[in-house]
């Protein structure tokens, strides 16, 4: 017989046999090895010894994560992780601790919680393990700081490009211009584009103003220029969330900047059309940075940077007030295309609004354009072919895209 490890040095009663006492044991975990030999062969085992005062020896836990001292924004996520273990049993729970409070608990391994946008303070994390007996054990402890992080509220409002050299640019690193970036001249040979406004409302849309043209590329099919929005990069409603840093925008034709730019290229196909940006918003200015794959930069990655300068704020809504102003006013921008798939004519219904209403390819041509000024039209599409088309009407406030089909049913 031999010991491996434990809290303290074994005296085995006979340490050549078969069988065999131990003395000398403190409460913990021992480890000891049994050795047969018969001259020619050998063989060997190990075996655990646990000596408690308890019927149940106690779990031990150790907290992982947050790392010790560490600092995050108000606005982040704080992962908590930690190691149980029970000798005798199993573990039934972790809960992780902050000041004394439980925040969240995990009840099989890993042991992790996500901490969702704690708030602002300092804090002290700890974990109890509780084991299949009901015992429970608590770890070490470690302080973390969370800092007040940019406001959420920063994005709402209306921002164009920033009308300067710079503006736009792209390089090996964050920020960089090191591969391109526009000149005072651009401003105005891209002034459709510099003109294009977003607006990020408090209910999680943004608007995507293009007017009748934007600033084309060769990779949309067409020469370099300003021309009419090339499907499906044509403006409208989008979805968007914001956290103080980073910016996602979701739905097909969605972008912010330059529409051929996405986390995965410059191709405009953004995966399932979601982008996020890196943002720091700083006295109506916002820097909105896309990483992108490429050999030629740091750590495989370039940079393309908007520079926003915010044009104007979401008006207060204060009460009381008058609902139907509201309902008028705050982008209830109610569009009825109808029939549709559609033969030799497609109706609109506006509920009474001014609009323009264009009909594009998948292709991104301008098939038809026309003003309604009575609330309600019917474009002649008798001249064209079976197929998908993007409807686009534009009204004062906002401007939505539909798909619509023509049908020689």
């Amino acid at each position: 017989w031999a010991q491996l490890y434990g809290p303290s040095p074994l005296n085995f009663g006979t340490s050549n046999n078969a069988t065999t006492s131990v003395s000398n044991l403190e409460e913990g975990v021992y480890k000891i090895k049994l050795t047969v030999d018969n001259g020619s062969y050998y063989d060997t085992d190990e075996m655990y010894l646990i000596s408690s005062t308890q019927s149940n020896v106690v779990p031990r836990v150790e907290l992982l994560k947050p790392t010790d001292n560490s600092t995050f924004k108000d606005n982040e996520n704080v992962l908590l992780s930690a190691l149980a273990t029970d000798i005798d049993g199993s573990i039934a729970k972790v809960d992780f601790i902050a000041n004394g409070k439980t925040i969240g608990s995990a009840n099989q391994f890993p042991f992790e919680y996500s901490w969702v946008n704690p708030a602002a303070g300092s804090y002290t994390i700890s974990a109890k393990a509780t084991d299949n007996k009901g015992v429970t054990a608590l770890s070490n402890t470690k302080s973390i700081v969370v800092d007040k992080g940019p406001s959420k509220e920063l994005v709402y409002g209306t921002w164009q490009l920033t009308k300067m050299a710079k503006a736009l640019k792209v390089g090996p690193e964050r920020g960089s211009n090191g591969w391109w970036s526009n000149t005072t001249a651009d401003v105005q040979i891209r002034s459709c584009l510099f003109n294009d406004s977003i607006t990020f409302l408090r209910d999680g849309a943004f608007l995507h103003r293009m007017d009748a043209s934007t600033w084309l590329e060769p990779w949309q099919g067409t020469a370099e220029g300003c021309g009419a929005p090339k499907a499906p990069h044509i403006g409208g409603r989008f979805s968007y969330s914001f956290n103080g840093t980073e910016l996602t925008v979701r739905g097909l034709g969605a972008h912010i900047g330059l529409p051929k730019v996405h986390n995965n290229g410059e191709d405009g196909k953004p995966v399932q059309n979601t982008i996020i940006y890196d943002v720091i918003i700083s006295n109506d200015t916002m820097y909105v940075d896309c990483s992108f794959p490429n050999g030629g930069g740091v750590n495989g990655k370039g940079w393309w940077r908007f520079t926003y300068s915010k044009i104007n704020d979401l008006p207060e809504i204060e009460e009381p007030i008058d609902t139907t102003f509201v309902s008028e006013q705050l982008n209830e921008f109610k569009v009825l295309p109808y029939p549709n798939p559609f033969n030799h004519k497609l109706k609109i219904n506006l509920k009474d609004k001014h609009a323009t209403i264009q009909l594009y390819s998948l292709s991104g041509s301008l098939l038809i354009e026309q003003e309604v000024r009575n609330g309600f039209t019917a474009l002649n599409t008798a001249d064209l072919a079976e197929g998908m088309y993007i409807l686009k009407v534009t009204g004062m406030f906002e401007t939505q895209t539909f798909n619509v089909q023509k049908s020689n049913f």
